[in-house]
C-alpha cells in the first residue's frame, strides 16, 4: 500500500498585481523524503513556500495535508498541522535571547512568570541535541548571520514537526555547520518527516535530496530523481536553455584601457581589531577577489572599508585621496559602496517599496526644480535600474519583502549604482541567487568595470572568486596570506594559502 503524501499541491495558482506567480502548480512531497525545489529567482518557489506556511492564500487550486484535517489559511493553521517553514532571511526577535526565540509560544512559566532557569535549560538541551554550540542567553542581535540561521533551525525543531521546508538554509553556514545540518535532516527523514529543500547549490541537492521538482516562470517543469539526473539537465530545466559557463569569458575581462592601471582603491597597512596589517589595491576596470576560510578576517575587512569598524592603523585612499572622515557616511562620501552579506538586516527596509529602497539616502530634492520634475527624475532613475538589473516583478511599488532573495540583492545593487561610486565592494554577492541570475550579476559586474569602476568581491565560493576575479587576495588569520593572479588561481592554490599548508610570498 502506497503511503499518503505528506503534502500535495494541486493546481495551485497565485496572482499578484502584474504577475502570475504560480500557474497551476502540482507536485507531491512524500513522508520520509528530502525533496529539492529548484528554479531561478521569480520561478515561484518563495510564493509556494508562503502558501505552505499560511502567509498567502492561493487564488486557485488546493493545498492538501492528508491526515491532518487542517485547511491552511493562516500561519496558525500551518503550525497546528505541524508544518514549519524556515526562510532564507531569519525571522527572529532581535532584542530577545536565543532561548526566548527558540521557545517562543511555549515559554516555561512559574507562578505566572517566565521561568528563566527552566527556559535556558530547555533551550540549551535543544542546542546540544542538534549539535549547535551557542550561548542561549545571548541576544540575537549580537549574533552573526550563520548563528541566526542556526537559531531559526532550533526554533523550527523545538516542537514536533511533520513537514519542514527550508529556503537556502546553508547560505550563511560554514562547511562544518552545513554537514551538521545535513545530519539533522537525515535523522528527520528517517523519522518520517517530509522535507522541502530549496537551494541554488546543486552540489548540496545532489548530496542531500531524493527527488527534485524544477519550476520556471511559475510552472512546474518536471519532477526527477536526483540520482539519475545530471547537473546539466537540472540547469537546462531551470533556465530553459543550455549554459556552458556562468562567468564572463576571458576576452570580456579588462581590455587594457588607459585607465585600467589607475588604483581607485588603495589600502595600506590597515589594522582593525584582530585584522591587519592588510595592504591591497583595486584598479579602475578591475575585479579583485578576497578569499579565505571562516574567521580569516574577510568580514571584518569589509566592515572596516565600509566605515563600520574603527581603524587602529593604516590608510585607505579612493582615487588617490585619503578617506579622512570615519564612519559609514565618510566611506560613502569618498565613493565606496558596500553591498553587505546580510542584505535584509543591513541594507534593506523590507516593508518599504522597491522605489523607496533604491532611493534610500539619495538627495534628490532640488527646490528650484519643483515637485513634478523631482518626482519624474526619481521615477526615471528607478525604472532605469529595474530594467538594467531585470528586477522582478518590475513594479517600483512592490514591497521588498515580497521579492525573492536574488531580486532583493538586485535592489541593493541598484541603490549603490545610482550613486555612481568609484569602488563597489560586494560581500557574498550571489548568496541565495540562482544559476541564471548569477550569470546576469557577473555580466553586470563586467559591464561596470568596462566603465572604469573598481570592484572588490568577497566570497566563500572559490569557484566564484576564480571565475570572476582578475586577481585574488587570500586571507588567513586576519592578514593577506598571498596574492594570486587569475592565470594561477585554482581551488587548490587558494586553499593552500587559506589553510597555510604551503608558504607563498606575495608578488
Amino acid at each position: 500500500m502506497v503511503a499518503a503524501p505528506a503534502v500535495e499541491f494541486r493546481e495551485l495558482s497565485k496572482r499578484f498585481p502584474g504577475v502570475l506567480a504560480l500557474d497551476r502548480v502540482s507536485w507531491t512531497l512524500a513522508p520520509g523524503e528530502i525533496h529539492a525545489l529548484l528554479g531561478e529567482n521569480g520561478a515561484g518557489k518563495s510564493t509556494l513556500l508562503r502558501i505552505l506556511a499560511g502567509d498567502h492564500r492561493p487564488d486557485g487550486g488546493e493545498l492538501v495535508l492528508p491526515g491532518t484535517g487542517v485547511d491552511v489559511r493562516t500561519p496558525a493553521d500551518a503550525h497546528d498541522a505541524r508544518v514549519r517553514v524556515i526562510y532564507q532571511e531569519p525571522n527572529l526577535l532581535m532584542d530577545r535571547s536565543v532561548a526566548e526565540n527558540v521557545l517562543i509560544g511555549a515559554l516555561p512559566a512559574r507562578r505566572h512568570l517566565v521561568d528563566r532557569r527552566r527556559l535556558h535549560e530547555l533551550a540549551a538541551e535543544q542546542a546540544r541535541r542538534l549539535g549547535v554550540d551557542i550561548d542561549v542567553t545571548t541576544r540575537v542581535r549580537r549574533l552573526g548571520p550563520a548563528a541566526r540561521q542556526l537559531v531559526e533551525i532550533m526554533k523550527a525543531l523545538a516542537s514536533d514537526v511533520r513537514v519542514l521546508a527550508l529556503d537556502e538554509p546553508t547560505s550563511s553556514l560554514s562547511g562544518r555547520e552545513t554537514e551538521r545540518l545535513f545530519a539533522i535532516l537525515r535523522t528527520l527523514r528517517s523519522d518520517g518527516v517530509g522535507i522541502v529543500y530549496v537551494s541554488h547549490r546543486l552540489e548540496e541537492v545532489r548530496e542531500i535530496a531524493d527527488r527534485a521538482t524544477v519550476m520556471r516562470d511559475g510552472r512546474v517543469v518536471g519532477t526527477v530523481s536526483v540520482a539519475s539526473t545530471t547537473d546539466a539537465e537540472l540547469i537546462r530545466m531551470m533556465i530553459g536553455r543550455q549554459i556552458s559557463t556562468v562567468f564572463a569569458t576571458p576576452d570580456t575581462h579588462g581590455d587594457g584601457r588607459g585607465d585600467r592601471g589607475t588604483p581607485r582603491l588603495a589600502v595600506t597597512e590597515l589594522r582593525t581589531g584582530s585584522v591587519g596589517p592588510v595592504s591591497l589595491t583595486v584598479r579602475a576596470g578591475e575585479v579583485v577577489g578576497i578569499a579565505g576560510l571562516v574567521g580569516s578576517g574577510r568580514s571584518k575587512l569589509v566592515r572596516a572599508l565600509a566605515g563600520a569598524e574603527p581603524l587602529t592603523g593604516g590608510e585607505v585612499r579612493v582615487d588617490g585621496r585619503p578617506v579622512r572622515s570615519r564612519g559609514p557616511s565618510g566611506a560613502i562620501a569618498a565613493g565606496i559602496a558596500v553591498c553587505p552579506e546580510d542584505r535584509r538586516a543591513l541594507a534593506l527596509v523590507p516593508d518599504r517599496s522597491v522605489r523607496e529602497n533604491i532611493l534610500l539616502g539619495h538627495r534628490t530634492v532640488r527646490p528650484r526644480l519643483g515637485f513634478l520634475r523631482v518626482r519624474r527624475r526619481e521615477v526615471d532613475r528607478v525604472e532605469r535600474y529595474l530594467r538594467l538589473l531585470d528586477i522582478r516583478p518590475a513594479d517600483p511599488e512592490a514591497r521588498v519583502r515580497t521579492l525573492s532573495g536574488g531580486n532583493q540583492q538586485k535592489v541593493v545593487l541598484a541603490r549603490w549604482l545610482a550613486r555612481e561610486p568609484s569602488v563597489l565592494i560586494l560581500d557574498e554577492p550571489t548568496r541565495g541567487i540562482d544559476v541564471g541570475a548569477k550569470s546576469e550579476i557577473y555580466a553586470l559586474i563586467r559591464r561596470l568595470t568596462a566603465d572604469g569602476l573598481a570592484v572588490l568581491v568577497v566570497s566563500s565560493e572559490l569557484v566564484e572568486v576564480i571565475g570572476l576575479a582578475d586577481r585574488v587576495y587570500v586571507m588567513r588569520g586576519g592578514r593577506v596570506a598571498g596574492e594570486v593572479p587569475r592565470a594561477e588561481a585554482t581551488e587548490e592554490s587558494l586553499l593552500t594559502l587559506a589553510l597555510g599548508t604551503n608558504q607563498r610570498s606575495r608578488p
